[in-house]
C-alpha cells in the first residue's frame, strides 16, 4: 500500500515555501530598523530637551562602559557612540562590558542607576569559543551534503 505525502510537505514549490518566510524576514527587519529606532527614545534626545524628561525612568540596553570617573559615576556610551554619565555603583574593572539597567533621567544631563542592572561580562571570549564551534558544524555539513540549485535543496553527497 502506497503512502500519500501531504500536499504542504510536497516538492512542489518548495523555493516558494522557502522564499516567502525569508521575505517576510527581511521585511520585518527592514520595518525594525526604519521605525523601530522612532518608538523609543535615545540619549540625544533627552540631551537635547532635558527639563522634558527630568525624572523619566526607562531601560538602558546594552551600552559599553567607557570608564569610572569616581566610585560612584560612571560613563556608557550606546551603540551609536553618544556618551552619558550614570550615577551609581557597579563593581570596578568593568570598562568595555556591555551592561544593560534601569534608569532614571536627571535635567542636567545624567542618569541614576537604577536598583536593576547586568553587566554582560567575557563577550569576547564567549564570540572566540562560539565562532570555531559553528564554523566547524558548517563545514561538517557541507562535506556530508551539497546543494543542488536545480531542485532548490540539499542532498547527500555519494
Amino acid at each position: 500500500m502506497r503512502q500519500s505525502v501531504p500536499a504542504f510537505f510536497s516538492d512542489r514549490h518548495r523555493w516558494l515555501k522557502i522564499g516567502l518566510p525569508a521575505a517576510l524576514l527581511l521585511a520585518m527587519c527592514v520595518y525594525s530598523a526604519i521605525v523601530g529606532s522612532s518608538l523609543y527614545t535615545a540619549f540625544a534626545d533627552f540631551l537635547k530637551n532635558p527639563d522634558r524628561y527630568d525624572g523619566t525612568e526607562f531601560m538602558v540596553q546594552f551600552t559599553i562602559v567607557k570608564g569610572y570617573d569616581r566610585p560612584d559615576r560612571f560613563t556608557i556610551a550606546d551603540l551609536r557612540g553618544r556618551r552619558i554619565q550614570v550615577e551609581g555603583h557597579i563593581p570596578p574593572g568593568q570598562e568595555g562590558c556591555f551592561i544593560s539597567f534601569e534608569a532614571t533621567f536627571k535635567s542636567p544631563g545624567y542618569l541614576i542607576l537604577g536598583k536593576r542592572w547586568h553587566i554582560y561580562q567575557h563577550d569576547t571570549l564567549k564570540l572566540i569559543i562560539s565562532a570555531p564551534a559553528l564554523l566547524g558544524v558548517g563545514l561538517f555539513f557541507l562535506s556530508r551534503f551539497r546543494f543542488r540549485l536545480r531542485r532548490f535543496r540539499f542532498e547527500e553527497r555519494r
